[in-house]
């Protein structure tokens, strides 16, 4: 069993974290239709848009692990995959640049 297993049969994924990069775990958890409940930070925000969940305090925590799951979950982080792709292309073009 991995943890994967474990997070596509999931109601929701909960992700505390006060201060976050990317925040690809609630979109992990997304692309296996499992609902992200997150702190209510600005990247989780960009990434997720109303996708997720959003708590600031234990009254917005509770109200969001008993709400329906939204709809849409697996094709909003769709758009993120070939995300890495591109980036990468963004690099070899600014590098190539560079070098001439």
């Amino acid at each position: 069993v991995t943890v994967g297993d474990y997070m596509k049969n999931a109601d929701y994924f909960v992700y505390n974290s006060l201060d976050e990069g990317q925040g690809l775990p609630p979109l992990e958890a997304m692309l296996l239709n499992t609902q992200p409940v997150v702190n209510d930070i600005p990247v989780f925000r960009e990434m997720m848009n109303d996708r997720a969940y959003y708590y600031t305090d234990r009254e917005s925590f509770y109200k969001s692990i008993h709400s329906p799951k939204k709809d849409g979950l697996e094709e909003w982080v769709r758009r993120y995959d070939n995300w890495a792709k591109e980036t990468i292309k963004v690099y070899e073009s600014v590098t190539g640049s560079l070098q001439k």
